[in-house]
């Protein structure tokens, strides 16, 4: 078969087909390591920059007029729009929190810890420069999803003191006070 073929049919797949092929491929005990190896490698491939980046991006992307629509009055009663604004905040990181979770179920340490400490570096980032209309909303929130995400990890890892794990990111939590061009010059540090 030709690559040209080879690549063509590939790429016509759907998804659930392309993972019948590789489900396929790697009962066959010889190809289960080389798969194992290539999926690990491409999981391994994540970048806490990026992702702080993207999170960062995400939370300033939030829309007020969406907050607006969701809140107020409405057929089933009334939402409370700094209620919404703080849901609205906590599904934009869910979104991370469930590759922390991938990471955990698959035993990859490394990466659930890198993906933690991006949302953590995301969030502080946000806290600290984020512009939109929207982080009016959410004064004290973003403290407290921090704080979420502190003691969910540490309810995974009972092993590791909060405290400890704080002291990763000595300097951030004061970030609220410094300087937009000090807390970038922090950030910055860490990569």
């Amino acid at each position: 078969m030709n690559t040209s073929t080879f690549e063509g049919m590939i790429s016509e797949l759907s998804h659930a087909q392309a993972l019948q092929v590789l489900k396929s491929l790697g009962a066959a005990n010889e190809m289960r390591c080389t798969i194992d190896s290539l999926a690990k490698a491409l999981l391994k491939d994540e970048d806490e920059e990026k992702m702080a980046n993207g999170l960062y991006r995400n939370l300033n992307m939030l829309d007020v007029t969406d907050l607006w629509e969701r809140s107020g009055k409405s057929y089933y009663g009334y939402q409370d729009p700094g209620d919404v604004a703080f849901e609205m905040l906590e599904a934009c990181v869910l979104l991370y929190d469930k590759e922390i979770e991938k990471y955990r179920r698959l035993g990859l340490k490394a990466q659930e810890k890198a993906c933690f400490r991006a949302i953590i570096f995301g969030l502080l980032r946000y806290e600290a420069e984020g512009n939109n209309e929207f982080r009016n909303w959410v004064p004290d929130d973003v403290s407290t999803i921090i704080d979420n995400e502190f003691y969910s990890w540490s309810k995974a890892h009972p092993e590791t003191e909060i405290s400890e794990l704080k002291k990763e990111f000595d300097g951030y939590f004061e970030a609220p006070t410094l300087t937009i061009e000090e807390f970038r010059k922090l950030y910055s540090q860490v990569y």
